[in-house]
């Protein structure tokens, strides 16, 4: 497997037309395409056709990836299917048990984001997944759900 040390990392909301389209130049080590926490819920649906037709439309040469909306929601399962068949990698919020694998194709590379104490717990399973390509840990959704401060003394207690 190969490790991808990221010194940039730009996250891009995918209901904003004109940064979709400074995507194609911009001078960053990734993006990572957002779907879920940079988009309101009444803007889910446009911005997944936004950005599906940005993707399949264009040729990038920024590594990037797809961050879509939580499994257990018909948004995060219509998102799933919108972008199965581009060549992206999908980003999965809350990812916090084997049975999420039942959803996910069996072509399609994942990063699991761990963002629950259990998810914590079952790390190993999650991790051995086949789809899985990465990791990713959630700090702020993490915190919150424990109830800390978004620090690491405070989540490592």
């Amino acid at each position: 497997m190969e490790i991808r040390p990221y010194r940039s990392l730009l996250y891009m909301p995918g209901a904003n037309t004109r940064a979709l389209e400074k995507a194609q130049n911009l001078n960053t080590d990734a993006i990572i395409f957002d779907l879920e926490d940079s988009i309101l819920q009444e803007d889910k649906r446009s911005a997944r056709d936004n950005l599906y037709s940005f993707l399949a439309n264009n040729s990038l040469n920024t590594i990037s990836y797809i961050r879509i909306n939580d499994l257990n929601t018909e948004t995060g399962i219509t998102d799933l299917d919108t972008f199965r068949d581009l060549s992206y990698e999908i980003i999965i919020p809350k990812f916090e048990t084997d049975k999420d694998f039942i959803k996910i194709p069996g072509t399609l590379s994942i990063i699991p984001l761990i963002e629950t104490p259990l998810a914590i717990r079952i790390l190993d399973k999650i991790a051995s997944g086949k789809n899985v390509v990465g990791l990713a840990f959630g700090a702020a959704d993490f915190s919150s759900m424990i109830g800390s401060e978004m620090n690491w003394d405070a989540m490592l207690y």
